[in-house]
């Protein structure tokens, strides 16, 4: 069996004096790159090949495109963090170009070239003997020195570096993202680079030494930790991160990518965990020793892909055997879809007759309730304010004039140019704080085309939303249920039967699944496109019913039977299962996805509600009769 590499103490072995390529200093950097010898500082020149790679990326995008040189280079926080090489092939193909001016060495991207030409066994032997859970599960030969083991294996993760053994001249080597501190502990010609590919398909890349890294607590920054997370966020396309307290000492780290919620990390400290919790505080404008339960607000942040918005929901979190004077917050961060998305109807996926039903919905004159509903993180925000934009302009061009969109939220998720928009939360602090009521009174005295009333909870917001749907104009709201038939039983649960629910002209039920889209570039197979997920963004599966205007019968039809209305013409309706057939025909899902929607697991999931409310039903009769 092979030796494990690394077979020395930490500290690594000294290298001998780098051997430079030639090269002329004056047509490269020029700054802090020159030692006092005269001689050439690699890891310096990298530093800045790095920051200029960075800096050019933020350059290019259009949302910096009025900002001064001085302001991006402080959106750049941290050029030693590799966030955005691991992320894109293309900027890390760059800096390697530049830096291989001085170094000169082997670069490897492919990774059947790299499998081909070197060997993974002793890399093998630290991922064994770190993963293992007892003792007992590490090889009889490794566990004397498993503690130094796990040591170098978090070296090696936590600096991007392969061990690896050349297969032709079985020589020991390690294979790097790009230059650091530790690999010029190496021997120069010991090192190769390897592109972000092959890093990520050895390591289970989080990302987060910001988080873990043995810097000194005092020296670190709170906002500068908080703008890596959130840029972090964006370079993984992770939606939602969460952190809480996880146990005495350290903190948890969740987040979201797609349907699948990855555990992070379990030992982010105390003191990062606070620090990052202040900064937040301070970005939403709350004093940084508030004794609140709640707060949920939005915070924005410069990315390398723009202007995003961030929901953050924070509250306090205790944990037995923990200290009370401190306050502990489980802390929510939800990435935001961003404007360009809710502009560009095509990217939302709904397929032609999907987008024909909302039209003839939306531009009726009788107005109604337009009900977007699903379960927590099916995208009814994203998927409401992306038919509030898309029919705005859809109703300005077919009447020729400009159409009024008007939004009520708790916490207003975007906002979208044009449209008047109210956030109840940005005035609970005023002297003259907003409330629902109020706002709708407003909102009917502006004469709007089309009003949203964020998520109705309660008999006020539904009450709310009757009051303008009955007045003509559509009403947009969010729900929370499990199945369409389920919006029609949430009404119900707040004091309303489904006649007066129809009365109220209910026109449209929009019930949304989010599921994983596969990656056409390699059609789940996994590769660099798409991450090494096999995915390429998620996509909805939604069933669709459009109530034709007049044609219900309140007195005599069961409102929740969709299947023998549509028969009757009283109703159009898409459902799951033929959604969920037309994307795996359009190579957009998976066989297991489409199973979901079109098996008996569906099938069950109706036969259950429609059997809890004949019991619900025959359980108020009894009482009655009682």
């Amino acid at each position: 069996m092979s030796k494990p590499f690394f077979n020395f103490k930490i500290p690594f072995k000294k290298s001998k004096k780098l051997e430079l390529a030639s090269f002329d200093p004056k047509s490269l950097f020029q700054k802090n790159i020159i030692e006092d010898d005269g001689k050439v500082s690699s890891l310096r020149f990298t530093e800045q090949a790095l920051f200029d790679v960075y800096f050019e990326h933020y350059r290019q995008h259009e949302d910096y495109a009025q900002m001064s040189d001085q302001d991006i280079k402080e959106q750049i926080v941290d050029i030693t963090n590799a966030s955005l090489l691991l992320t894109s092939a293309k900027m890390h193909e760059k800096y390697i170009a530049t830096i291989n001016k001085i170094y000169n060495k082997p670069y490897v991207t492919n990774s059947e070239e790299f499998e081909e030409k070197y060997d993974l066994a002793d890399f093998n032997i630290l991922e064994a003997v770190e993963s293992a859970r007892t003792t007992a599960d590490i090889h009889e030969e490794h566990r004397k020195n498993a503690k130094v083991l796990k040591e170098k294996y978090r070296i090696a993760k936590k600096n991007y570096l392969i061990p690896v053994r050349e297969k032709a001249t079985n020589r020991r080597m390690v294979a790097c993202l790009r230059p650091c501190t530790e690999t010029a502990k190496f021997w120069h010609e010991d090192t190769l680079f390897v592109g972000p590919e092959i890093i990520s398909m050895q390591f289970s890349v989080r990302g987060l030494d910001f988080l873990e890294s043995d810097i000194e607590e005092a020296d670190r920054n709170a906002n500068e930790i908080l703008n890596l997370l959130l840029q972090f966020m964006v370079d993984r396309s992770y939606s939602d991160l969460h952190y809480y307290l996880h146990d005495q000492k350290n903190y948890g780290v969740k987040a979201r990518r797609g349907s699948e919620m990855e555990v992070l990390t379990t030992r982010m400290n105390q003191i990062t965990a606070e620090k990052l919790t202040e900064a937040l505080l301070g970005r939403m404008s709350e004093d940084r020793k508030t004794t609140k339960t709640t707060i949920s607000k939005k915070v924005t942040h410069f990315t390398s892909s723009g202007l995003r918005t961030y929901r953050v929901e924070m509250v306090r979190q205790s944990k037995s055997g923990i200290a009370t004077a401190k306050i502990h917050r489980s802390v929510s961060i939800r990435l935001l879809s961003d404007a360009s998305f809710i502009k560009d109807f095509s990217k939302l996926r709904i397929g032609d007759r999907a987008e024909q039903i909302i039209k003839k919905a939306a531009s009726g004159e009788d107005g109604g309730i337009f009900a977007i509903a699903g379960e927590t993180n099916s995208g009814k925000s994203t998927m409401l304010y992306a038919i509030l934009y898309y029919l705005s302009k859809f109703l300005s061009s077919e009447k020729n004039k400009e159409t009024k969109v008007i939004t009520v939220d708790k916490v207003k998720e975007y906002d979208i140019d044009g449209f008047v928009q109210y956030d109840i939360t940005d005035t609970e602090d005023t002297t003259d704080p907003l409330t629902l009521k109020r706002a709708i009174h407003s909102v009917l005295r502006q004469d709007p085309d089309i009003v949203s009333i964020g998520e109705i909870r309660s008999e006020e917001d539904f009450q709310a939303a009757v009051e303008i749907g009955t007045r003509g104009h559509p009403v947009f709201t969010t729900l929370h249920t499990s199945t369409s038939e389920e919006v029609i039983n949430a009404f119900e649960n707040i004091g309303k039967t489904p006649r007066q629910f129809f009365a109220a002209s209910v026109r449209f039920i929009m019930h949304i699944d989010l599921v994983d889209a596969i990656c056409p570039k390699c059609a789940g197979q996994k590769c660099v496109s798409c991450g090494h997920t096999g995915r390429d963004g998620r996509v909805p599966i939604f069933d669709i019913v459009y109530f034709h205007p007049g044609a219900i019968d309140v007195l005599r039809d069961d409102v929740y039977d969709f299947a023998k209305l549509e028969a009757e013409g009283k109703l159009s309706r898409i459902t799951k299962s033929v959604r969920a057939t037309e994307l795996y025909e359009q190579g957009m899902i998976s066989k297991e996805t489409l199973d979901k929607f079109t098996g008996e697991s569906t099938q069950k999931i109706i036969e259950t509600f429609h059997h809890r409310r004949r019991s619900d039903r025959e359980g108020k009769k009894e009482q009655q009769d009682a």
